[in-house]
């Protein structure tokens, strides 16, 4: 049974911590998102059927990533919508992951995003610009919006 610190945001999405040990038996997709902590054969090392690596930093939200964050939330969705399970996870489960977390909610339909995540996981979005970036895709600005006047 692999050591796990996370949280279920919605039935079914789970964000959480850097994942240690096999994942099979609990999620049908595990999305690693920290950088620094990318394994060479995640399939492997989790033992789950299907993996993303979407290699992100805790730094400021960069608009470049926007593309690839809506395509990894509409696969995470419709991983959800077939009854799957899906664990996103990042080193300490704060940040990367409830921004990967957050494009998944948008790409569900849901409009409230920023207070399902903090309320599923409260320690969440200590990054303002990746606070600043779900609160713009709440209000259907998408990108771009960030550190822009």
């Amino acid at each position: 049974m692999p050591q796990l610190d996370a949280n279920e945001i919605i039935p079914g999405l789970f964000q959480g911590s850097m994942l240690q040990g096999a994942a099979g038996p609990m999620f049908s997709m595990v999305v690693g998102c920290a950088a620094e902590i990318q394994p060479k054969f995640p399939e492997k090392l989790w033992d789950v059927r299907r993996v993303l690596l979407v290699p992100l930093y805790d730094t400021t939200f960069d608009p470049k990533w926007h593309p690839t964050l809506k395509e990894v939330g509409a696969q995470i969705a419709a991983e959800i919508r077939r009854g799957g399970r899906v664990l996103v996870t990042c080193h300490l489960g704060i940040n990367r992951s409830a921004l990967v977390v957050g494009y998944a909610l948008a790409a569900l339909g849901y409009k409230s995003i920023v207070p399902l995540i903090k309320s599923g996981r409260p320690q969440s979005l200590t990054n303002w610009t990746f606070l600043k970036q779900l609160q713009n895709l709440e209000q259907g600005f998408g990108c771009g919006c960030v550190g822009r006047r």
